[in-house]
């Protein structure tokens, strides 16, 4: 039987991930944006050290010396609970969709599921999220290993997508004020917190008022407020986005919600616009992701995210993502 032309790098240190992952998860940020901005998060908070319930893992062909970087992996903690397992690869998706390379594609994850049973429990892994072919061949390949049944119905299916400075201008319109309302747009601050628990989680309890006070103290949320003209003591907040996992050259939209008395009125369009615009003055991009069947695609298509028309090629725009769970009575459930 021939080897595997792959290798695999563990490690529980970021510092040392990114010297050697680093430039691969720069060079395309975007699809990096759930591994890149953790890894730099803790860099920053534990330079050099071994970080306790954080595992990176790299999976690599060498020739000749050179090592190619194929798959990232993380099995990471954040503020609010547990991650899923991450997995981002750098292939694009012309290779990962050609049936001629899916055997590849088997003998790294095969490599991925080995290693992260000597280091991780099985039960850690409630979920996985990636691009829809390799969390497929995953997911499969876990089950066969450790007996526990992935759930037919995803948790989350999306396509990823981006805006930059220029698509966004490209895309930029007048909205006309409404004479018998204000309107202000701009960073949470610590009063709109239990307005951001509402529209969130429809105040669900402590994490609530937790998360929003996390994302207004790492001043990662805006809000869009109304109130009748002359009345500001009746505001109202119609909207927020948030954009919580950032690097120095991109950022990610996480969350954008509209109450419902203000929706079907263009308020979150307008908010990802001045969202974007306020972050492209700093960054090359801002990521997202957009449920497959999710109409607010539309608005995101509007404000200058690329890849999002039915008819728009799926290379290097809106590749599919897919969150996978395995059975909940096997696993300990998280957050992200």
């Amino acid at each position: 039987m021939a080897s595997s032309p792959f290798r695999v790098f563990v490690s529980s240190n970021s510092t040392e991930v990114l010297r050697r992952a680093g430039p691969t998860l720069e060079a395309d940020s975007v699809k990096a944006n759930v591994i890149l901005p953790i890894l730099q998060k803790w860099d920053r908070r534990s330079p050099g050290a071994d970080i306790n319930d954080h595992k990176w893992f790299i999976i690599y062909t060498e020739s000749q010396g050179q090592k190619n970087i194929l798959y990232i992996a993380s099995c990471t903690n954040g503020s609010m609970g547990r991650y899923p397992l991450f997995i981002c690869t750098t292939l694009p998706y012309s290779w990962l969709s050609n049936e001629l390379y899916q055997g590849h594609i088997v003998s790294a994850m095969k490599l991925l599921v080995t290693t992260l049973l000597r280091h991780v429990a099985p039960s850690r892994v409630y979920s996985t999220f990636g691009q829809e072919i390799v969390i497929g061949i995953f997911s499969r390949l876990w089950t066969e290993e450790t007996g526990i049944r992935a759930l037919e119905e995803p948790y989350y299916h999306a396509k990823i997508s981006h805006s930059t400075a220029a698509t966004v201008h490209a895309c930029d319109v007048q909205y006309l004020e409404l004479p018998n309302e204000e309107t202000e747009i701009r960073l949470a601050r610590r009063e709109d917190c239990p307005a951001i628990a509402d529209l969130t989680y429809g105040f669900a309890g402590e994490s609530a008022f937790e998360e929003a006070k996390i994302l207004i103290t790492n001043r990662e949320v805006w809000v869009y407020n109304v109130w009748p003209r002359g009345r500001p003591d009746l505001t109202r907040t119609a909207s927020i986005a948030a954009f919580s996992r950032n690097t120095d050259t991109m950022a990610t939209i996480t969350k954008v919600y509209t109450h419902p008395d203000f929706r079907g009125q263009r308020r979150a369009e307008r908010l990802v616009r001045a969202v974007c615009k306020h972050l492209l003055l700093t960054k090359s991009y801002v990521a997202l992701f957009v449920g497959i069947n999710n109409k607010a695609a539309n608005v995101y298509r509007r404000v200058g995210f690329v890849g999002l028309d039915n008819n728009s090629p799926r290379e290097g725009a809106a590749d599919r993502w897919i969150e996978i769970g395995f059975d909940p009575e096997y696993v300990q459930l998280g957050h992200w």
